[in-house]
């Protein structure tokens, strides 16, 4: 396939989280002439190469300059309660840009606010969405809010969080995801995670990291029992 570049195109990333929507989108950014593009390095075969969706995981990155999704959620009694599940969610190395915008499903997200910045003029909150302007390279966003992220069926309890996806037009490019999930150990068991071949670590007091790389669409599943069904 075939796409012509104009001189002035939208990017588009976007990233699907937390029993929600939660994306991406840029302002316009200038770009070369189709012409002019045309005579770069094997430009086509890079076209051809792009990733149309299919997860595939990468092996880690030494260096620190890929954009990073990381997450931390806290389930509490609360949450047991009512699938409601505290998260900060932060992002470093976004896209450089005029203008972004973080976008959250209504009724999946509460209490959003910025807790920090970097290399990003300005930052408000705007009801379900996150505008952002004049974004520069190694930015990072860090948030706050709550996330209706649990499903809960009598014993068992699922966290299923996405896809995440890194999408530029109709291709997707890597990322790197890490999460920790911390749970009361007391009155969870871990179950298990899916998909098979992301890195996941577990420590005995109530604590399970992820960290993946990769390209495509990525939605990770992680399963819980509560103890006093045993």
């Amino acid at each position: 396939m075939v796409v012509k570049v104009c001189k002035t195109i939208s990017i588009l990333m976007i990233l699907m989280l937390f029993s929600g929507m939660n994306y991406l989108v840029a302002a316009q950014q200038d770009v070369p002439d189709f012409e002019d593009a045309m005579f770069e390095d094997d430009w086509q075969q890079r076209a051809e190469e792009v990733n149309e969706g299919e997860l595939h995981i990468l092996q880690p990155r030494p260096d620190a300059n890929e954009y990073h999704h990381h997450s931390r959620l806290k389930i509490t009694q609360q949450s047991l309660e009512t699938g409601w599940v505290d998260m900060v969610q932060c992002h470093t190395n976004l896209d450089a840009t005029s203008a972004l915008q973080i976008v959250f499903t209504l009724g999946r997200v509460r209490d959003l606010r910025i807790s920090s910045r970097s290399k990003i003029n300005r930052a408000w909150v705007e009801k379900n969405t996150v505008q952002l302007e004049d974004i520069s390279e190694g930015s990072r966003l860090c948030l706050g809010l709550k996330t209706r992220a649990l499903r809960i069926n009598r014993e068992k309890i699922i966290l299923k969080n996405g896809p995440f996806m890194r999408r530029f037009l109709d291709g997707y490019y890597p990322m790197r995801m890490s999460m920790r999930v911390e749970y009361p150990e007391k009155k969870m068991r871990l179950l298990g995670v899916k998909p098979e071949g992301i890195t996941e670590r577990i420590e005995n007091n109530g604590w399970l990291d992820i960290d993946v790389r990769f390209e495509g669409r990525l939605t990770t599943e992680i399963s819980f029992e509560l103890e006093e069904a045993q």
